[in-house]
C-alpha cells in the first residue's frame, strides 16, 4: 500500500457521488503495509477531511489485523478525530462478520 493508492481510492470511491451515503468497510488483511508511514496516514486523513462526497451519518468499518494495520487503522481515526468538520463514524474490528453486524445497524441512504 502506498498513499498513491489512496489517492486512487478517495478519487474513484470517496469522490464519486453515487457512493454518498454508503456505509464503508475497508478490509486491510492482505495489503503490505510495511512500508506505509504514519505522515502518510496524516495526508490521506487530511484530505479525506476535505471530502465533502461522504455524508456524516453512514459508518466506516476497518477490518484489521493486529500489527501495523491496526496501529495505522487507530492512527487514522485519531487524526481524522482531530479535524474540524463532521465526519462519519469510525470502528475497528477483527472479523469481517462483527463490521458486518455493526454496519447493517445504520442508516444507509435516506
Amino acid at each position: 500500500m502506498a498513499s498513491s493508492d489512496f489517492d486512487y481510492y478517495m478519487a474513484e470511491v470517496w469522490s464519486h457521488s453515487d457512493y454518498f451515503g454508503f456505509n464503508e468497510l475497508f478490509y486491510t488483511g492482505e495489503g503490505n503495509w510495511s512500508g506505509f508511514e504514519f505522515n502518510q496516514v496524516l495526508d490521506v486523513a487530511a484530505k479525506s477531511a476535505r471530502l465533502i462526497r461522504l455524508k456524516p451519518s453512514s459508518k466506516f468499518a476497518f477490518v484489521v489485523s493486529i500489527g501495523i494495520q491496526e496501529e495505522l487503522c487507530k492512527f487514522y481515526t485519531a487524526a481524522k478525530s482531530l479535524k474540524q468538520g463532521q465526519f462519519r463514524e469510525i470502528r475497528l474490528f477483527t472479523t469481517e462478520i462483527e463490521a458486518m453486524d455493526w454496519l447493517q445497524g445504520a442508516t444507509l441512504i435516506e
